[in-house]
Parts: structure tokens; sequence; C-alpha cells
């Protein structure tokens, strides 16, 4: 039987992304010189019923060590404050 994590009040439950091991420039990055990036950007799996900014699918910067709980390798929950931003493609800049 699976079980499936529903986030309450204002927490967001994400899934780590799996950095990339080569730069634009072809240079090819150590995994251990990872470790704290890997932790940083995470894809949103389900969101809490006070949480308005958020939805599934965004792609976030979380704080390294702010998780509540961590699932497994890939799987963690964190209170909506300790996420710093929605991640982009475009620069929305100021209005």
């Amino acid at each position: 039987m699976e079980k499936y994590i529903k986030p309450t009040r204002n927490l967001v439950l994400v899934e780590f992304e799996k950095p990339e091991c080569e730069v634009r420039s072809g240079i090819i990055i150590p995994e251990m010189a990872h470790l704290e990036m890997k932790q940083r950007n995470a894809v949103v799996v389900a969101v809490g019923p006070k949480v308005q900014d958020l939805k599934k699918g965004d792609r976030v910067l979380v704080k390294p060590y702010g998780t509540l709980k961590r699932f497994g390798s890939n799987l963690a929950l964190y209170d909506i404050s300790d996420i710093f931003g929605i991640v982009t493609d475009n620069w929305a800049g100021p209005n």
C-alpha cells in the first residue's frame, strides 16, 4: 500500500533536484563539491492549505538546513519561511 504525504498549514513538500555535474564551459565538478548546492534546489510536490505563492511543479531555492522532516534522500517537508523563492528562466525584474 502506497502512502502519501499531504502538508498541513503553511508547510511545503519538496523533492530535491539532482545537480548537473558539468558546467556550460565543459568543466566537470566533482560530486562532493555539489553537496551543499544539491540540497538547495528542489521541486514542489505538494503545498499546505495556507500556502498561496507556490504550486505543485514550481522550482524553488530552499535553506540548506531549514528542513522540518526528511523522507528518504529526495523528499523533505519545509516551512514556507524556509523557502527563499521560485527559480525561473526569465528575469521578471522590477515593474
